[in-house]
Order: C-alpha cells, then structure tokens, then sequence
C-alpha cells in the first residue's frame, strides 16, 4: 500500500465498531491497536460536564454524561439526574456551582417557561437582603392559600352556617375571611368562634373589617394574642364581648390580616 497524505484517505463511518486498528509506539516498537484497547479498563463517563450553545443560551451541569440537542431546543440526559439546567440569555455571565452550599448565581433575568420553581427544604426561600433595610429578616420563605372551617368554640355546641372561609398566608402575615350565620340558640356563653388556620403570634393584637352583616349592635372582631380565635367585641359603650344569644339567626361577614 502507497503511502498517502491523512487527507485523501476515505473517511471512516460511525459509530466506531471498536476492531479499527491505530498506530502506537510501545516500548520503541510500531505495534498497532484496536479502538477497543485504547479504552479498555478505563471510565469514559463524562464528569461535570459542562455544555454551553450561544445560539439557544443553554447551559447545563452534570455529575455524568450528557447528550446536548441544540438543533431540537432540548437537552436530553441518560439514566442520573441532571444537576442544574439554567437557561440564560446569550452573552450573560452566569456563575454555578454544584454539589456545595453555595448560592447558585445568575446574573441575567430566567424565565421558567413550565413548571415551577420548588423550594426543596423548609425554611429557605427567597432572600431580599441585597435590597436595603432594618428588618430581623428579608427572607420570604413560606406562602399558602386554602381554605378554613370556623367553628363555635364558646362551649354551646352551636352548628354554624360558613361560606367563604379562606385565607391565604405571605410570610408571617395571615388574610382571612369568612360569612358566618349563627343558628337560633339561647346561650349565654361568650362568643368565641374558633378554627384559625394559624395561632397569632405572641405579639399580635389584630382588629377585624366587619363587612356585611344584621346586628342591632355594632361589634368588633378581635384577634388576640398567641389565640387561634375570633372574639367580639362591641365598639360603643365598656367594650363588652357579646353572648351567643345576642347573635341568634344573625349573619355577619368579616375580612382582615394578622401576624403569625
């Protein structure tokens, strides 16, 4: 066989069978060697890999190998997790470290086209400290909306009627709403409507919005301190809390916030 330059050789197909054969020197001797040998005994998994395209801006960091399919927008992984996908704007410095404790940094704008952004461990969140202020605490790290079921915590036994109870809660604060109708009863006994869906912190004194309602008198919701319930209270007069009698077959609404 006549010498010939690399180039005008034909090319190879792929994938590699692993039986072609190179040229190596060992031991000062020529020998030749399979494809096959020169990994053999040997990890070929890709560690921390780390594949970037400015075309689509999509950076991606994982612990083993990585198939990247820029022409499809995707990137597609094998069997371990991928750890970190961020998907940045081209010729945005992003900073990313993985497997520490330490902060994953980007320093463009990121937009979640699906799904959401899941706050894996309980008391983290998001932290506003790079913003200024004097607050103990510039982390948000907890949200919650649902519902709640007041109910009549006097003693009485009374069966309340309730629609829209629900409440949603931002931090430590807590919103609240509820329409309640008492039943015909003749109880003494203070109201108390229990059924918070959180007890007020220690020093949290919250007064209520009355909205709708058919009372004779005009009375104040009340959130005490460290109490899972709202109390009345009447605005004119010593500021007495009525009894259930005072508010048999009446229906009032009430809306507010309190601390947690």
């Amino acid at each position: 066989m006549a010498d010939a330059k690399i180039s005008a050789l034909p090319a190879s197909t792929t994938p590699l069978a692993g039986t072609e054969v190179l040229p190596i020197v060992q031991s000062g001797v020529t020998k030749q060697v399979s494809v096959a040998n020169l990994t053999a005994g040997r990890d070929t998994t890709i560690a921390n890999l780390v594949a970037y395209n400015p075309g689509y801006g999509y950076f991606a960091i994982r612990n083993s190998a990585l198939v990247a399919d820029f022409p499809n927008n995707a990137l597609a992984q094998s069997a371990d997790a991928l750890n970190t996908i961020v998907n940045a704007k081209a010729g945005g410095t992003v900073k990313l470290r993985i497997n520490d404790t330490s902060v994953v940094e980007v320093a463009t704008n990121t937009t979640l086209v699906s799904g959401n952004l899941v706050i894996g461990t309980s008391g983290n969140g998001i932290d506003f400290s790079a913003t200024s202020g004097t607050g103990t605490s510039e982390l948000l790290s907890d949200y919650e909306e649902g519902t709640w079921t007041p109910v009549d915590s006097s003693g009485a036994g009374l069966t309340l009627t309730i629609s829209a109870a629900r409440y949603t809660k931002i931090g430590r604060t807590v919103f609240v709403q509820a329409r309640i109708t008492y039943p015909s009863t003749a109880s003494t006994a203070t109201v108390l409507i229990g059924g918070l869906p959180f007890t007020s912190s220690a020093d949290s004194r919250t007064g209520l919005s009355l909205g709708y309602n058919n009372f004779v008198a005009n009375y104040l919701p009340f959130i005490s301190a460290s109490s899972g319930l709202v109390e009345l209270f009447t605005v004119a007069g010593s500021g007495a809390q009525p009894t259930n009698v005072n508010l048999s077959t009446r229906a009032f609404a009430f809306s507010g916030f309190y601390t947690v």
